[in-house]
């Protein structure tokens, strides 16, 4: 008889979940090469200012026009190619690394903003998106007077 305990987060993965999908997930199958294509997920960073929003995006080593940024509704997409290949050859030896991939960032952005008004720069290796916000929802000051 099997002892069945109530699960106090369901949401979180049992044990024996994760270990499955570490298996999964970290190994790769026998008969294949490695993907040829990874996708990667550049660090970050999005804040607010009284006058705008801002997203940074760490793609060291990336060429600005390999660099894709749009903006669907309310959802800023950074998507970029990478390729690089070095090669050695030692005394009949070949070593090949192949350092490529795809990566691909999503951002919800909040509500308020004049997409229209975007603008983006890429500098020393960091993309920064800069949106500004509309009038109306910017923070305004408020006079009190006396009577």
């Amino acid at each position: 008889m099997t002892l069945m305990r109530p699960r106090i987060f369901p949401e979180m993965p049992t044990l024996r979940e994760a270990i499955d999908r570490l298996f999964d997930e970290s190994f790769v199958p026998t008969g294949e090469l490695l993907p040829v294509m990874p996708t990667e997920r550049p660090a970050i960073d999005a804040y607010a200012t009284p006058e705008k929003f801002i997203v940074r995006v760490a793609l060291p080593g990336m060429k600005a026009e390999a660099i894709h940024t749009t903006i669907a509704g309310d959802l800023l997409t950074i998507e970029g190619k990478h390729e690089e290949e070095t090669k050695v050859e030692e005394k009949g030896y070949l070593r090949r690394e192949l350092s490529r991939g795809e990566l691909r960032r999503s951002v919800t952005l909040p509500q308020g903003l004049k997409v229209e008004a975007a603008e983006a720069s890429y500098i020393d290796g960091v993309l920064t998106v800069t949106i500004p916000k509309l009038e109306e929802v910017k923070p305004r000051e408020i006079k009190v007077r006396t009577t």
